[in-house]
């Protein structure tokens, strides 16, 4: 140790240490380093031996894990709506959405994917160390005891645990499958069924015939595993979300119709019934024609005349506008301002469940009053918002009465067996949309105006999909429960997205778009293209049609029509 210190050189102006010659023996280990510090002036003294201090230690934080921000595609398109507002509804915006969300679902598989072989390649492993032990048998076993750990291997491999009998229908993986039936558990279908294997790519009996197929299977077999773990997931969210919209969408219902305080004898909103529902028994029919072939849409007024009625609008008294302009108590009791015709139809914001409801029972009454097709048949039939609603808040419409009354009442001038169309609006996260049910066709038509003319991406078919299911185990649930006969069949359905818009509009003009398409699609297409003037036409004949809406039971809305026609005697 003397001999090496005595070999040190002291570099004096900038006081560090250099060791030229120092040499240590290979055999000796120093667990605490020497430390010595050079001095502000040169010392001729040699430096005497020192206790080495210890090794200073810089301390260090490790992050946590929790400090770590998750961010998802929801905080991408906030932070896209609030830093570039401009191109936030526009093509530009929606494409980079469209895009991070891709690149996050894509790394999820990815991650999935991983953890998945991750239990394979420990299965195999285990295997070969099986295959090649001895100490085992050297202690008296007949094999290895990772064989007897892995007779679990059979099993699936663990995945995220989720509780699916709160569902009644499944999600489906794929654009426009067949649907389960309503009878299999309120809609969900066995996962070990042959119908669910076939469509999922399982594996046929033919398949341990050699080893290619046997690779070909394990692949699959891996495959689906990802697809049933991204699925979950995906389920889980979508229904937390939908649910907690309807939980706060039926509070507020509640609550609107208990301040207005109506009559006794008034069905309201989520009014139940006790008691099984007595079954009418339907005639056979055959299907009503569409009314653009028989002949009964009719002519709207003139644009001028509608103009006119808007403007009035536009410009009508905060004193007027106070009064409640639609009050209608059959199937159920909806009542609406004047103010919110005026903000919704007028000053476009987004529509609410309670004009909605007004504008489709107003368009059930038209399509009763012109019908100039076979006596007793119709060709399509709107129901009113309050069926998804409380389907879609989990509770059940056989009980609800207002479903009740419309499903049944009526049977007797109009047969139902005869209806090809049944039209069901509902309101997403994202604004309205329209399911179609072509029982013809025995398909489910998705018009949403939130997509535009830019298709759907995949977290919005599977919105679609878990709505539409959910819609279509409680219609056909409804359907046998309220008629003994003349229904069509609930298996074997598919579902469809027709992209039909030509033009991207305001996330609040979905409402307005969706009780355009329900009044124009004739079951294939548009008669009428959903342009901004065609929507703006149609926004004024709805104002106009909700003024004149049969048996409305105060008289502020007809007076201010008859106030403004003065001159336009067509109206």
């Amino acid at each position: 140790m003397r001999k090496m210190v005595e070999k040190i050189a002291v570099n004096i102006s900038p006081g560090e240490i250099s060791y030229h010659g120092g040499a240590v023996r290979p055999e000796l280990f120093f667990s605490k380093p020497i430390e010595l510090r050079a001095k502000d002036t040169c010392s001729l003294n040699p430096p005497k031996q020192a206790t080495a201090p210890k090794r200073a230690s810089i301390p260090s934080t490790p992050m946590l894990r929790c400090n770590y921000t998750r961010t998802g595609p929801q905080d991408f398109s906030n932070y896209i709506r609030t830093k570039y507002p401009s191109i936030s509804a526009e093509k530009l915006g929606i494409l980079l959405r469209e895009q991070n969300a891709r690149g996050i679902a894509n790394i999820i598989e990815m991650r999935q994917a991983f953890q998945t072989n991750m239990f394979t390649l420990t299965d195999k492993l285990m295997a070969c160390l099986a295959a090649s032990c001895t100490c085992c048998k050297a202690f008296g076993r007949k094999s290895c005891i990772l064989n007897g750990e892995g007779t679990t291997n059979c099993q699936p491999h663990p995945t995220t645990s989720t509780d699916q009998n709160q569902f009644s229908t499944p999600l489906v993986s794929k654009v426009g499958p067949c649907l389960p039936a309503p009878g299999h558990h309120e809609g969900a279908m066995s996962a070990t069924s042959t119908a669910s294997r076939k469509r999922e790519g399982s594996i046929s009996s033919s398949v341990h015939s050699g080893l290619a197929k046997k690779q070909c299977s394990r692949d699959e077999i891996d495959k689906q595993t990802q697809m049933a773990i991204a699925q979950d997931s995906s389920v889980m969210e979508i229904a937390s979300t939908i649910a907690s919209m309807y939980d706060d969408l039926t509070a507020i219902l509640v609550t609107y119709y208990a301040e207005i305080r109506p009559s006794p004898e008034c069905i309201l909103f989520g009014s139940t019934t006790e008691g099984a529902p007595l079954q009418i028994d339907l005639p056979k029919c055959n299907f009503g024609r569409d009314p653009w072939v028989v002949g009964t849409v009719n002519a709207p007024p003139p644009e001028n005349n509608l103009g006119a009625i808007r403007d009035w609008m536009a410009a009508a008294s905060t004193l007027n506008l106070q009064r409640p302009w639609v009050v209608h108590p059959k199937p159920r009791f909806i009542s609406v301002d004047g103010i919110d015709i005026q903000q919704q139809l007028v000053a476009h914001e987004k529509m609410s469940h309670e004009i909605c409801t007004s504008i489709f029972r107003r368009l059930a009454q038209l399509d009763m009053s012109f019908s100039k097709d076979t006596p007793g048949m119709i060709w399509r039939k709107y129901i009113e918002p309050n069926f998804a609603t409380t389907v879609l808040s989990n509770a059940d419409p056989l009980t609800v009465h207002s479903i009740r009354a419309s499903f049944q009442e009526g049977t007797a001038s109009c047969n139902p067996a005869s209806c090809r169309m049944w039209i069901i609006p509902a309101i997403l996260p994202d604004g309205w949309v329209v399911y179609a049910f072509d029982m013809l066709r025995k398909r489910i038509v998705v018009y949403d105006p939130a997509v535009g003319p830019f298709g759907y991406s995949n977290r919005r078919v599977s919105i679609h999909e878990f709505v539409s299911n959910k819609l279509h185990a409680a219609l056909f649930n409804c359907l046998y429960s309220f008629f003994s006969s003349g229904h069509c069949e609930s298996t074997h359905w598919t579902r469809t997205f027709p992209i039909i818009m030509r033009e991207q509009f305001h996330k609040d003009e979905a409402g307005l778009c969706a009780t355009f398409f329900s009044r124009n699609y004739d079951g294939d297409k548009l008669q009428i293209p959903l342009t901004k003037e065609t929507l703006v036409s149609h926004n004024n004949l709805m104002l106009y049609e909700l003024m004149r809406m049969q048996g409305n039971q105060t008289k502020a809305a007809s007076d201010s029509l008859e106030a403004i026609k003065g001159p336009f005697v067509i109206l």
